[in-house]
């Protein structure tokens, strides 16, 4: 069978995510002009009030992925690549071979001449997402159908995020959509476990955002806290690691956008309260440690590598990330290139939350400044992708710390696009009333530039940097 991967890899270039800025500008200008002037929360009750009839934006965000690879869908492609065919899907296929015959998949005896297939962090053993895989029929099939339902996943979370955040149906469709599609994240369809840690993102936000404005925090936390655990143990560590870092950069977003002291120091209290009880959730995914603590001394991979591997995560299910900051992990010059560049991803990006959060609460009336920031570090990242037009840029300090982004350029990416994302919608339906009632024509056609740069760049230029990746 056809990968779909490669049938779509020109469909998905640079011009997708500039037809998403035109189609963003077209659409949602209107909408903007429409309801320049009124207060968001009035849109957002409206809403709410209409809540029992159909949702067609949510509609529409449900079957948009569903639509884009309907041949992987209905069996005609499968999705491929060499993660997938040489990791992704032996360890799964291997899962479900082991759970049918009522056995525990701990150790794989086809892969590196063994395997510990439990405590590998990529095997996902128990990841609830994986269901499909186990249900009759074809495995490959089934495989596709779970890729597809992760975006569904992705875009759902999305759209449920922005509503939260008092933002217009459409838009948060729009963004909804940009997320799920975007090719930065179709091309890490082959990275199984950097794909669900996208897909699983917004909802963090999301149970985060519910406990912030509940009455009960602890309750709350607590549930996130399992919740985090299961997605260790899972497999998906990146969908835990990249989820508490969000949530902590949101944290202190939100509470310095409060408007005085006081309400600051309540803030942060219901934040640590809500924060407390992940204390709990290494101590939960404790139990994948400690039945497969001396499996993992037994594999050729490990035997190879002197257990730096498995010291540093996989056994312990600690995420890999954590290498990030563990410099007895880079081995060689190229580690240190991969690495060096993720190191300036996860320290550039919160930035970007924090300064587009202050701003979404705080309404300043310089949206431009969240706007350009976010321009500013997209297209700084655009110089890790080796993109043509940015290969000789790339060479010259400090931009040559970007050029080398490895796999961990998605990180970047996942906090990037839904953590601008409200500055951007702020500027054409929220902030409609501050760009366009700026006098100076010329601020207003800089604010609608670095829009088309901001979804442009993330969406387009992305695609272009992902055939090297």
């Amino acid at each position: 069978m056809k990968t779909s991967l490669a049938e779509i890899s020109h469909v998905l270039h640079y011009h997708v995510g500039l037809v998403h800025a035109l189609i963003f500008i077209r659409f949602d200008w209107t909408i903007t002009l429409s309801e320049m002037g009124k207060d968001q929360s009035e849109s957002f009750e409206r809403g709410k009030k209409a809540g029992r009839r159909i949702d067609w934006w949510l509609v529409a965000v449900l079957i948009l992925p569903v639509l884009f690879f309907l041949p992987e869908v209905i069996g005609l492609n499968v999705f491929a690549g060499i993660d997938t065919s040489r990791l992704n899907m032996p360890l799964r296929y291997f899962d479900r071979m082991a759970f049918r015959e009522g056995a525990m998949p701990l150790w794989n005896p086809f892969m590196y001449a063994g395997f510990p297939g439990f405590a590998e962090s990529e095997s996902g053993a128990f990841y609830p997402g994986s269901i499909f895989m186990h249900l009759p029929g074809d495995f490959f099939h089934w495989y596709s159908i779970s890729v597809v339902v992760h975006l569904v996943i992705g875009a759902t979370g999305f759209y449920t995020w922005m509503l939260r955040r008092h933002h217009a149906r459409p838009t948060s469709a729009f963004l909804a959509a940009t997320y799920s599609l975007t090719p930065f994240l179709i091309f890490h369809i082959t990275a199984f476990g950097l794909f669900t840690s996208i897909a699983w993102l917004p909802w963090y936000l999301v149970i985060f955002d519910s406990a912030l404005k509940s009455g009960h925090p602890v309750r709350t936390g607590f549930f996130l806290s399992i919740f985090l655990a299961a997605m260790l143990m899972s497999g998906s560590y990146h969908a835990a690691f990249l989820g508490v870092t969000a949530i902590a950069c949101y944290a202190v977003g939100h509470i310095f956008a409060q408007e005085n002291s006081v309400t600051r120091k309540r803030a942060a209290v219901k934040v640590v309260a809500v924060l407390a009880p992940c204390l709990l959730c290494p101590l939960i995914a404790a139990i994948q440690i400690l039945p497969t603590f001396e499996l993992t001394a037994l594999s050729e991979r490990g035997a190879l590598e002197g257990f730096d591997y498995y010291r540093l995560g996989t056994w312990l299910t600690i995420p890999r990330l954590a290498s990030l900051v563990i410099f007895p992990a880079l081995g060689n010059p190229d580690d240190l290139q991969d690495y060096g560049s993720s190191l300036c991803f996860l320290g550039v990006v919160p930035f970007v939350l924090i300064a587009s959060t202050v701003a979404r609460y705080r309404e300043i009336r310089k949206t431009a400044f969240p706007l350009l920031l976010g321009a500013i570090i997209t297209l700084i990242l655009s110089f890790g992708m080796n993109l043509p037009g940015y290969t000789l840029i790339a060479q010259i300090p400090p931009f040559s710390l970007f050029r080398y982004s490895g796999r961990m350029a998605h990180v970047a990416f996942t906090f990037l696009l839904p953590l601008a994302a409200p500055a951007i919608e702020m500027i054409w339906l929220g902030g409609g009333r501050y760009l366009f009632s700026v006098t100076n024509k010329w601020m207003q056609g800089f604010g609608v530039g670095m829009l088309i740069v901001v979804v442009a760049m993330v969406g387009g230029a992305a695609s272009g940097g992902l055939l090297h990746v």
